[in-house]
């Protein structure tokens, strides 16, 4: 009897013992898997912080690099009064002063300037413009075209893209002996259009024959770092 009872009492602590252990153990499990789920989630966490980070250094890097100016060609606009370049006052004279009194009734308004945005490129440090009143044209109607290396010495062969929105010329820098311009394209009644140098440039666009007046543009591009 005594034997029995002891034997009965041995196998419950063992029972009870067992199940304290597999208490215990889920416990452990548990804290286990919310610590993996802790980690996980601060990592999750760190994670979204670095991309957040990454993206803010993506824009900074944006608004460091600046964005390329882009140019509306139906509101030409000259260059800034601060940027140094020599701009025709006449070029952005509007209403009946519009290109020099001959532009004003063709609705095509003044020229515009539009800047590359990019270093290094090729910028524009002249524009100049003759009307054909006094003879000043000579009776030509060009885009007059000079390139020129940092130093400001003529670059010759360099070349200069010119469009009228449909087909684009290309006219390359000549050796000609100064004062005249390296390269000339002559302009053509019911055209309007845009030169730069090939590459990373500054141009000007709208340029026209106005109401057939025989005009010139006289351009002067530098390359720059």
């Amino acid at each position: 009897m005594t034997r029995a009872l002891l034997t009965s009492l041995a196998v419950g602590l063992c029972a009870c013992s067992s199940g304290d252990d597999a208490d215990a153990d889920a416990d452990s499990d548990a804290d286990t898997d919310a610590d993996a789920d802790s980690d996980a989630d601060a990592d999750a966490d760190a994670d979204s912080d670095g991309d957040s980070d990454t993206d803010a250094d993506s824009d900074s890097d944006g608004d460091a690099d600046g964005d390329v100016p882009v140019c509306d060609e139906g509101n030409p606009q000259p260059p800034a009064a601060d940027s140094g370049i020599e701009w025709d006052p006449r070029l952005s004279a509007e209403g009946e002063e519009t290109l020099g009194g001959h532009g004003h009734d063709d609705g095509r308004g003044p020229i515009g300037y539009c800047a590359s945005g990019a270093d290094p490129h090729w910028a524009l440090t002249s524009a100049l413009f003759q009307t054909d009143e006094d003879a000043e044209s000579g009776g030509n109607h060009n885009i007059y075209l000079e390139v020129l290396d940092e130093a400001g010495v003529r670059i010759v062969g360099a070349e200069v893209l010119v469009t009228n929105g449909i087909e684009t010329w290309s006219v390359f820098t000549e050796d000609k002996p100064p004062p005249e311009y390296a390269a000339n394209y002559p302009m053509w009644g019911g055209n309007v259009y845009r030169a730069q140098v090939t590459g990373d440039s500054d141009s000007v666009f709208n340029m026209r024959i106005p109401n057939n007046h025989h005009v010139n543009f006289l351009l002067t591009f530098q390359q720059v770092p």
